[in-house]
């Protein structure tokens, strides 16, 4: 008798659906030269029940939204070095053991992908608006305040661009008026010079019409 073979379980669908051009930067930690940042993305439905938002009220109280996360990413090159062990640590005055040495060294054929930043937001079709929860570097890639820092504008205004582009409907941006990692009086600077101002009936958002087009 021949055995049937079971069917092979459905593979999971890919977390990041999405892959889009956010900006181009200058970065001391790329010597300075222009890189483009890019970000994948993830959708996904979900459901909201009483108080829909945190910051900012919606007159739908329940219903579906769409929320989206964001991974900002640059390209570099896929080095991989060969260390080469001594049988015994070395030992040179002023210094630790030293354990081995690089014997050989080479750039793979393809880029690998470094995490620099990221991002959440979600879109509420009832209401037309889009909460923008956070945007932002890590903090190795944070080199000026951020009401000045011009890779932070092109970050924030890249992932707005998305948002926008796949919510055409959305009338309204939201977002906190603070941010934990910043001095509230730059962060608020930084949300001004991106066209946003306090939010007229939520004291803990700031916020701007989209129109459309």
């Amino acid at each position: 008798m021949t055995r049937r073979k079971e069917p092979e379980p459905p593979a999971e669908p890919p977390y990041w659906t999405h892959d889009t051009s956010l900006f181009s930067g200058n970065f001391a930690s790329f010597r300075n030269e222009p890189v483009l940042v890019r970000g994948k993305v993830h959708l996904a439905d979900e459901t909201y029940y009483g108080a829909a938002s945190e910051i900012v009220p919606l007159q739908t109280k329940q219903g579906s939204c769409t929320y989206v996360n964001l991974k900002a990413y640059v390209l570099v090159p896929d080095i991989r070095l060969t260390i080469g062990l001594y049988q015994q640590p070395k030992h040179y005055a002023d210094q630790e053991p030293v354990i081995g040495e690089v014997i050989a060294s080479g750039e793979l054929p393809n880029m690998r992908e470094l995490e620099i930043g990221n991002g959440q937001a979600w879109y509420y079709p009832a209401d037309k608006t889009i909460v923008l929860w956070e945007c932002g570097f890590y903090a190795h890639f944070r080199e000026q305040p951020i009401h000045q820092d011009s890779n932070m504008t092109g970050l924030w205004t890249g992932f707005e661009t998305f948002l926008r582009q796949r919510f055409t409907e959305a009338r309204q941006i939201a977002t906190t008026h603070a941010d934990p990692d910043f001095a509230t009086r730059e962060y608020q600077q930084f949300l001004t010079s991106l066209g946003y101002a306090p939010h007229p009936t939520a004291k803990a958002a700031w916020s701007k019409a989209l129109s459309r087009g």
